[in-house]
């Protein structure tokens, strides 16, 4: 079931199961990151920012979609950074801003 609806989320037919866990994985820990994030006391200078979100963009489908359910949820922006996952940690390092890291893969 839960094959299908990542299938389905990110509009592919074709996958092998084991990509079908990563993404799903990818998306429970972004889920609970956010949840954690959200679960902490803000400082009141960074209310009104959005949660900057970098992400794996082999990913991006699935992510955006529950990007979209945890600003109605919750009334919480997220801005989102797509790009190759190297590039990503890079543009982290140097600017030392973004509340999450999702990785396309483990390396």
């Amino acid at each position: 079931m839960l094959g299908r609806i990542l299938k389905e989320a990110l509009g592919v037919h074709n996958v092998n199961g084991k990509h079908l866990i990563l993404v799903g994985l990818s998306a429970v820990v972004a889920l609970v990151a956010l949840l954690i994030i959200l679960s902490k006391p803000h400082d009141q200078t960074g209310v009104d920012e959005p949660l900057l979100v970098y992400c794996a963009a082999g990913i991006k489908p699935p992510v955006l979609q529950l990007a979209r359910d945890f600003e109605k949820e919750y009334g919480v922006k997220t801005q989102l950074q797509y790009g190759g996952s190297g590039t990503l940690l890079s543009n982290i390092e140097v600017s030392h801003k973004g509340d999450l890291y999702i990785a396309g893969d483990a390396s």
